[in-house]
């Protein structure tokens, strides 16, 4: 069994050239207590599992996000474990969401959620995508704006630890 931590590290080192490229520094801040509760699947095959899928679909995300905001530099990943959930916390320091468009996706970020939705499996829509990955783990997506150190704009993921990740 691995934890969140390491797959997040594999996931990295697989975007280290496309960081790189764009002039991202990626830092992180792990949470050591995290549990070892998802299956040691081989690398060839994590491209399957959903946590993976998710962390690839959020990457394509901060690249646009990167393309249209050249203040945002530093990217952080970071990892709770709090009783029942396991939280990654990616944020970075760009500019702010309006306030109107978070809301607006934070609520379809909801209905996702809710009622796993289809979404294009293509181009714009990687959050959405995300969010339809992780509610198979039974897990949460959702996007805030705050000020938190250098930290602007944070995606939080919280995945309940339970059958779905056993």
């Amino acid at each position: 069994m691995i934890s969140i931590n390491e797959i997040i590290e594999f996931h990295l080192q697989r975007r280290s050239l496309v960081h790189s490229d764009w002039g991202i520094r990626v830092v992180t801040d792990f949470d050591p207590q995290m549990p070892k509760i998802h299956p040691d699947i081989s690398k060839e095959m994590l491209d399957s599992y959903p946590l993976f899928g998710m962390l690839r679909e959020l990457s394509g995300e901060q690249t646009d996000t990167r393309a249209r905001d050249e203040s945002m530099t530093v990217l952080r990943y970071s990892t709770l474990f709090d009783g029942n959930l396991q939280y990654i916390t990616i944020d970075h320091n760009g500019k702010l969401i309006p306030v109107e468009t978070l809301d607006e996706l934070n609520r379809q970020l909801r209905e996702i959620h809710k009622n796993r939705e289809t979404v294009n499996p293509r181009g714009r829509g990687g959050n959405k995508r995300a969010a339809i990955k992780i509610s198979e783990l039974g897990g949460r997506i959702y996007l805030e704006n705050y000020q938190a150190g250098d930290y602007h704009v944070g995606t939080t993921i919280e995945i309940p630890v339970g059958e779905h990740t056993l």
